[in-house]
């Protein structure tokens, strides 16, 4: 049984994974008759997800919508700023389990921008969620009422009220480990946990849930009666709430009381059989979950758990055997989904894990205490202590970066890699190999390889081949060139706000088997052009970016790929390239395919390029990428008639310039050019076989 339920569950994961990829599964979708328009909604509030100084991201139910009852209601998840009631939005545990009344453009969550990247839409959609929209202005038009509802608030109101009294030093920490919190955590504590493998204790998992129960069964001994089944579960049940019922919580959670469920029963508890158990009854009530990473990580371990804990040296305590066999399940799935390898790891976790394993049962129960006294000083001045401790061992333990970078795998290989890993470990493969059963373990290898290369050969990604990306970097522009294993960037995008070289080319690049860029080329030192390559330079993925080109050089980084520097003829004028006029225009050669890339060149800088080159065809070009986003400013006439591009890119994102401007648009169509945008189709691609163009886009456009 234990080996069938198992076996069971995977192949609903994989059938599920299948219905996904052949587009058979369905999903939520927002009311055609309120999309595109500004509409008034009601809704109760479901779960606060996010809480800071300046919004509050709340998960909601709307259950009506201008003025009148949907006939279904939907979750959405709604970002308010504190331009509303300031009250109530400062104090979020008002909220809960209230009704709203707001106005807002509910929007379908932005799928897959660029390929391999992060999926927000299916995300959300593994909470439920299926729209998302920002607020203003709301009304809390009803606060909660029943007495489960109070009760609940009160504990909400309970819990932030706690995180102030905190000292701030000690408030992230405890917050993220208590209950999953990480809203108070400084950007630079969380990345050093990132760094060194120990971020999940900052996050609410079965480690948290075990540690609970653990002393609970202290403290009952070895009474396991009705009594204590229902007692554990009520106290399970409230930390999974206060915790925002996240899937790893619940899912110790379930197994918990499934082992107790099996002791007040007298009847054996399997781990093994209990996880399958409960990951079936997530899958029944939404099959969207298996794409949740919180649900993926919690069960990858607890089987990696089952199949290696046994495997483990028997002088090892059990906390450091069970932390090892964890970590050895885990590393093909981190290794594919995060692109990191932390060296530090398996010796970080160890001492953290136990201070951790302090922080929990103190915090909780000073939490208690808080609850019914208030603030005391001598609890939290420990609870401080013990959580300034963590983050300086943490930090010691940091060797360098604590590990390194590294290109997601094939899908296949991880696949195979943890089939064969967790046969290997198997109760089954030992007897085989006792018995020496040869056959039976050649066969059952081949069978979960070829199984491993079924599942690797699931429909490939949007762009997938390409070997010119214009990835989609928001407002900026970067053309990715890819020739066996030589990669070239023209322009990384780049945002005063936001680290684009880190947070997109660094796991675009990644994702797409790029460990670094051999040529980089901006076109001016504008920001949205140049800083992503800086900042990619920084992550040690790239050499530093070139700049300040002029006409007449020219760059072959390999075999059939030329790239020709065309204007501006010097930088006599502007030798730091601060004005548009004086941008790079690069003129790509990729195996007979050719890519005019102008940058932000205005109309007066096209025209002087095209009537220095008139009589030539040197700007002729396959591909033209418009200039400056789709500026009106540029693109001009004279530019499209000595270019005759099939295509045109615009890389532009959300702005308000009016880019690209309704002219532009009209000029490429009355030319009949097809026109590929970012901000409409996220990463536009173009594969090149036999000297044929086939352009490919990420979101399909209607």
């Amino acid at each position: 049984m234990r080996r069938k339920l198992f076996l069971f569950a995977m192949v609903i994961v994989f059938a599920v994974s299948w219905a996904n990829y052949a587009g058979m599964l369905p999903a939520g979708e927002i009311p055609p008759a309120l999309c595109g328009q500004e509409l008034e909604y009601r809704a109760f509030v479901r779960a606060i997800d996010k809480f800071d100084e300046e919004r509050t991201a709340l998960k909601v139910e709307i259950t009506h919508a201008g003025g009148e009852r949907l006939a279904q209601s939907f979750c959405a998840l709604v970002t308010c700023f504190r331009e509303g009631e300031e009250e109530a939005a400062a104090q979020p545990w008002r909220l809960w389990r209230g009704e709203l009344v707001f106005r807002c453009e509910l929007e379908k969550p932005s799928p897959a921008r660029n390929p391999g990247c992060f999926d927000y839409a299916r995300h959300l959609l593994s909470e439920g969620i299926i729209a998302c929209g920002y607020v203003d202005d709301f009304i809390l038009r009803k606060e909660a009422d029943g007495r489960l509802a109070l009760l609940e608030k009160k504990l909400i109101e309970r819990k932030y009220q706690f995180a102030a009294s905190l000292p701030e030093e000690a408030r992230g920490l405890v917050m993220g480990v208590l209950f999953g919190e990480t809203a108070f955590l400084p950007d630079d504590v969380y990345e050093s946990f990132r760094i060194n493998g120990t971020a999940h204790v900052l996050s609410v998992s079965g480690l948290h849930v075990g540690l609970l129960y653990s002393w609970i069964s202290r403290a009952a001994g070895r009474r396991r009666s009705p009594v204590f089944l229902l007692g554990n579960g009520g106290c399970l049940i409230l930390y999974c709430f206060l915790s925002s019922f996240s899937a790893s919580s619940l899912r110790a959670a379930a197994m918990i009381m499934l082992s107790l469920l099996a002791a007040c029963l007298d009847r054996r508890y399997d781990m093994l059989s209990a996880a399958s158990f409960v990951a079936l009854l997530f899958i029944a009530s939404d099959a969207h979950i298996i794409f949740n990473t919180g649900f993926q990580m919690s069960f990858v371990a607890v089987a990696a758990i089952a199949f290696f804990y046994r495997r483990m040296p028997k002088k090892l305590p059990d906390s450091l055997a069970i932390s090892l066999a964890a970590n050895l399940g885990l590393i093909p799935y981190q290794l594919y989904v995060f692109n990191w390898f932390s060296l530090s790891s398996f010796i970080a976790n160890v001492p953290v894990v136990y201070l951790t394993g302090i922080i929990v049962p103190f915090g909780l129960l000073y939490f208690i205490v808080f609850c019914f006294c208030g603030p005391v000083e001598l609890p939290a001045f420990f609870l401080s202590a013990f959580s300034q401790a963590t983050i300086r061992l943490n930090d010691f333990l940091t060797f360098g970066r604590g590990g390194f970078d590294v290109v997601s795998p094939p899908l296949w290989l991880v696949l195979a890699l943890c089939l064969l890993l967790f046969f290997l470990a198997s109760e089954q493969c030992e007897l085989w190999r006792l018995r020496a059963k040869r056959r039976c373990l050649a066969v059952s290898a081949g069978g979960l390889l070829a199984l491993a290369l079924i599942m690797g050969s699931l429909p490939p990604a949007p762009l997938a081949g390409c070997e010119l990306v214009f990835v989609d970097v928001g407002q900026g522009d970067c053309l990715h060139i890819r020739s066996g294993d030589t990669n070239v960037l023209i322009d990384g995008g780049g945002d005063a706000d936001y680290n684009v070289g880190a947070g997109t080319l660094k796991p675009y690049l990644l994702k797409n088997g790029v460990r670094r860029i051999d040529l980089a080329l901006a076109t001016h030192r504008h920001t949205d052009h140049f800083r992503g390559l800086a900042e990619l330079e920084e992550e040690g993925l790239a050499p530093s970016p070139l700049t300040g080109l002029t006409a007449g050089q020219s760059y072959e980084p390999c075999e059939g790929l030329k790239i020709e520097v065309l204007w501006p003829l010097s930088l006599a004028e502007d030798p730091l390239q601060e004005e548009n006029s004086s941008c790079s225009v690069f003129m790509v050669n990729f195996r007979g395919c050719r890519v005019l890339v102008t940058g932000d060149l205005d109309a007066a800088g096209e025209k002087s390029m095209v009537a220095y080159y008139r009589g030539t065809d040197r700007l002729r070009a396959d591909i033209l990428k418009i200039g400056h986003h789709g500026s009106a400013g540029s693109t001009s006439d004279e530019l499209l008639a000595a270019v005759k591009p099939a295509y045109a890119v615009i890389q532009v994102g959300k702005n308000n310039y009016g880019h690209p401007a309704a002219i532009i648009i009209e000029k490429c169509r009355q030319k009949c050019i097809m026109i590929l945008r970012n901000d409409i189709q996220g990463a536009v691609g173009f594969s090149l076989q036999k000297g044929k163009l086939t352009p490919q886009v990420m979101i399909e456009s209607n």
